[in-house]
């Protein structure tokens, strides 16, 4: 196969959304973009070339990639089976794009991102948050950080009550469909008791088949 001169690639950099850009397909080129030594990631059908050095140097954390986090500016880029670098197709450049664009609860420090991975034994703040989030982004329309605050301060919480059996997940969906349904205000959650909150909770709970 012919070496293709300028290849079709994702942009990925921390904290902004990924753009499609032609560059050229060259060493010096990909080293630019990343800031140093490049290393090369198989990543679904393509490519992922990032700093090698990115952590040790220090670069900001930018996207989880399955149990790692990629520090600094990335891109993603095809390959063939020659090893040669090659652009994304259509079907490629829109999965990317989709995949790597910022929600408010991927935007949340990404340093703990790497926290996480370091002590995978631990449920860390991040996560708890991040599904907090999801849930209010499930059954809230139109939500405000206001209200993404609330819920997830509410749910981790409770969910941190002693001997609490129930998930942060099942906790924020209650919390959010009962806002959601005008059975709690906002003021309803920040200041009622926890406890209160957590044995309403349990008398709605069904354990075979959730809330």
């Amino acid at each position: 196969m012919k070496l293709e001169n300028k290849i079709k690639v994702i942009l990925v950099k921390p904290k902004e959304n990924p753009s499609l850009l032609e560059i050229d397909n060259s060493l010096y080129s990909l080293q630019s973009i990343v800031g140093g030594r490049i290393e090369i990631l198989p990543y679904k059908d393509s490519l992922i070339i990032c700093n090698e050095e990115g952590k040790l140097k220090g670069l900001e954390p930018n996207r989880q990639t399955g149990n790692d986090v990629i520090a600094g500016t990335f891109v993603i880029c095809g390959g063939d089976d020659e090893g040669n670098l090659i652009s994304l197709n259509d079907k490629q450049v829109t999965q990317y794009i989709q995949e790597f664009m910022i929600d408010d609860y991927k935007s949340l420090d990404m340093n703990s991102f790497i926290w996480y991975i370091q002590n995978e034994d631990e449920f860390s703040e991040y996560w708890k948050q991040a599904i907090c989030y999801a849930s209010v982004d499930m059954f809230i329309d139109e939500p405000t950080m206001k209200i993404y605050s609330i819920v997830a301060n509410a749910a981790i919480d409770i969910y941190n009550i002693d001997d609490c059996d129930i998930g942060i997940t099942e906790i924020a969906d209650f919390l959010s469909i009962s806002y959601a349904n005008g059975q709690l205000t906002l003021n309803d959650i920040e200041s009622m008791n926890r406890w209160d909150i957590y044995q309403n909770i349990l008398d709605h709970f069904d354990y075979s088949i959730g809330l």
